[in-house]
């Protein structure tokens, strides 16, 4: 049975939530409000992406 543009859809849109919600989760609480509103996982890892390679080593502080 081939799949129509339907059903793909509904898979992509699950698959979506089911990865959206683990990097959900994985946020601490104090920064979930900034993030629970992207309407994509695309859009969530995006912004932490930023986020992160905005922030100073880790590396070169610890030194």
């Amino acid at each position: 049975m081939a799949a129509t543009p339907s059903m793909v859809r509904r898979k992509w849109m699950h698959d979506d939530a089911v990865c959206c919600g683990d990097i959900l989760v994985a946020l601490s609480d104090h920064i979930f409000p900034n993030y629970v509103l992207h309407g994509i996982t695309r859009a969530v890892f995006v912004r932490l992406t930023w986020r992160l390679a905005e922030m100073p080593s880790s590396s070169s502080t610890s030194r």
